[in-house]
């Protein structure tokens, strides 16, 4: 497992993150990754969940920064230029954990919403684009 390579979208990649404290891993791409309150970790998906991360404040006690203490491989954040759900907080403290902690990459898909996956399907171009990223940071030494 020592050149495991994590890749999470939104939710899943707050999950990734959090495999990061649990096990070694070299590359973690994450697409949009979300942020949630601690508290909302043990609440199953339909009985609480949304309404703990619909307070105002949910984002700001999320646990990333203890998530990724261990986390020392590289990292690269691919988002979406008008995603309506994750947050330029969520962005900023993603940034900032992963810039101190791991040789960092960032990759903006413009026009792209949050839906990243969904949306590129019929768009040749920025499909190739988003995949020679992928491509150069896992070559990238």
């Amino acid at each position: 497992m020592e050149n495991l390579t994590i890749v999470g979208t939104s939710m899943g990649g707050y999950i990734a993150t959090s495999l990061a404290k649990l096990i070694s891993i070299k590359n973690l791409i994450l697409f949009c990754p979300a942020a949630y309150d601690i508290k909302a970790w043990d609440i199953q998906f339909n009985n609480g969940f949304t309404e703990i991360l619909r307070r105002d404040i949910s984002l700001l006690v999320s646990n990333i920064d203890d998530l990724l203490e261990s986390f020392i491989g590289k990292s690269l954040l691919v988002l979406a230029e008008k995603d309506e759900i994750i947050q330029p907080i969520i962005v900023d403290m993603y940034q900032k954990v992963l810039t101190k902690k791991s040789n960092h990459f960032t990759y903006i898909i413009p026009e792209s919403p949050h839906p990243i996956h969904r949306w590129v399907v019929d768009k040749d171009i920025v499909r190739t684009n988003i995949l020679n990223e992928i491509c150069s940071f896992m070559s990238f030494a």
